[in-house]
């Protein structure tokens, strides 16, 4: 491929802003070849960002202090995060006078455009506009304006669901998205527009905005006659109304769904799953029974059935549909833990071993098969299985910040101690007295036998502690010398204390 004028033009640009202030738009469908004349191009170093997700293109521009004075930033990928990065660039434009480093914005003409539009005082920041077209489709030009809109078309934005992390970035996405429906005129845009805004008022628990926002974006697909955009509505709030424990209103949007699409399997097994967190367990198999008449090897299904057979103590039923579940997924270790559960109700503790021996050998950090598993252990009176197993499950619950679930499984370990008094029961107590302050499993343990001297160790400074005296200096003594992960466990949990 080669490019006439308009690449020469840019070419030469680049060279002048070679370690100086420079935004550059460039409409190109040609960009591993763009890239690469650019690169061996006066021995530029280009560094290319591609953008998605919810990666910050001006946090990566403002390291270009780290870059050499040859730098230039090749930018491309913006549409995927269209329309919401706009506002953003377009507010914190004054950001790119600090970056010395040229940057070449690379995109399609509809992206260019979008940017014109949206980001209006960001594309005005530019120095030049390149439109870049290989020689034989004719003279090239620079343009001063864009294309004229085209006719509106259908467009989905991946809206997002639970990204936010907390109140105050929930807000901000509202603010934005006022702010682009005011710029906004294309139907299909708005419709999603005020979608978004309907998700982020659910969210914030503000449901008559946000039925009020989705009864817009309802109307304006009912005029388009886009069934896909009110479908992919409705699948959308069942996300959102399961995130925030209404399960109602989850099965609602299902049921909306399901008339406008009755053959939906993945629908089928969404509904389910809320039927059974509201312990409608009947209904839940109903619907997993639909959803496997309509895809018979749909494995998500059969192991949900079986989840809500085991819930109403139908284990054979359960294991039947777990069986089903591994032989079309053979390393699902969810199925062997649950199948291994079922089994040890109905008193077949070898089975329910050998279940649980395969799931740990699947996912060796799976901390309720290790929980399970010494549950039975304990039926069957290996009590120094069982505690050695309570306390691994309790390490993994720690470290996925499942505190309720490690206070239940050191409980369950500690209650042990009528039957042996090894160091993972001790350890269990000395854990659970620490998140509990338990004063009576702090007496109990005073009665054990702590051989271990550094859990002897971390015993005494809790007592210290309680005491009101200052105990940093022999935990910080003590680290030094013990760093085995389950100790520095218990060093966190002291500090706590």
């Amino acid at each position: 491929m080669r490019y006439t004028q308009q690449l020469k033009e840019l070419l030469n640009e680049l060279k002048l802003a070679k370690g100086k202030n420079c935004l550059i738009f460039a409409i190109s469908e040609r960009l591993p070849r763009l890239k690469e004349l650019i690169a061996s191009s006066d021995g530029f170093e280009v560094r290319e960002i591609y953008l998605k997700g919810r990666e910050n293109l001006l946090e990566m521009l403002l390291k270009w202090k780290e870059s050499s004075e040859n730098t230039i930033y090749f930018v491309h990928g913006i549409g995927n995060q269209f329309p919401w990065v706009l506002p953003y660039l377009n507010l914190h434009r004054d950001l790119f006078f600090d970056i010395k480093r040229p940057v070449v914005v690379v995109g399609n003409e509809y992206e260019i455009k979008e940017i014109q539009k949206h980001a209006p005082d960001w594309f005005r920041f530019r120095s030049r506009t390149y439109e870049l077209k290989e020689e034989e489709l004719g003279e090239e030009r620079g343009i001063m304006r864009l294309a004229e809109p085209t006719e509106s078309k259908p467009i989905y934005y991946p809206l997002p669901v639970f990204e936010e992390n907390g109140e105050e970035e929930i807000k901000e996405r509202i603010k934005i998205d006022e702010y682009l429906l005011s710029s906004e005129s294309d139907d299909y845009k708005l419709a999603e527009l005020y979608m978004s805004l309907s998700l982020s008022h659910f969210k914030l628990g503000d449901f008559e905005r946000g039925e009020e926002y989705l009864r817009k974006s309802k109307a304006i697909r009912a005029k388009l006659k886009d069934n896909k955009g009110i479908l992919l509505n409705y699948v959308r709030l069942f996300s959102i109304f399961v995130g925030i424990g209404e399960f109602e209103k989850a099965i609602g949007a299902c049921n909306q769904a399901l008339k406008l699409n009755p053959n939906f399997t993945e629908v089928y097994i969404d509904r389910g799953l809320s039927y059974a967190k509201l312990n409608q367990y009947g209904k839940a198999i109903e619907d997993f029974d639909k959803a496997i008449a309509l895809n018979s090897d749909y494995t998500t299904a059969y192991y949900n059935r079986g989840n809500a057979y085991a819930e109403l103590n139908q284990y054979k039923r359960a294991i039947k549909d777990f069986d089903k579940t591994i032989a079309l997924s053979p390393n699902y270790a969810n199925a062997y833990t649950n199948r291994g559960a079922a089994y040890h109700k109905l008193n077949k503790y070898g089975w329910a071993l050998e279940d649980y021996r395969k799931a740990i050998a699947l996912n060796p950090m799976y901390a309720v098969a290790y929980r399970n598993r010494g549950i039975t252990y304990s039926k069957i009176g290996r009590y120094e299985e069982s505690a050695w197993d309570f306390k691994k499950a309790g390490i993994l619950f720690f470290y996925s910040n499942r505190m309720d679930d490690l206070v239940n499984v050191y409980s369950i370990c500690f209650d042990l101690r009528a039957k042996i008094e090894g160091e993972d029961v001790i350890y269990s107590g000395l854990a659970l007295s620490l998140i509990t302050k338990d004063a009576n499993i702090g007496e109990d343990l005073r009665r054990m036998r702590i051989q271990d001297k550094t859990m002897r160790k971390i015993f005494e400074f809790a007592l210290m502690k309680l005491r009101g005296e200052d105990i940093s200096d022999g935990i910080a003594m003590l680290e030094e010398k013990e760093k085995t992960g389950e100790m520095k466990i218990l060093f966190e949990l002291l500090k706590r204390f």
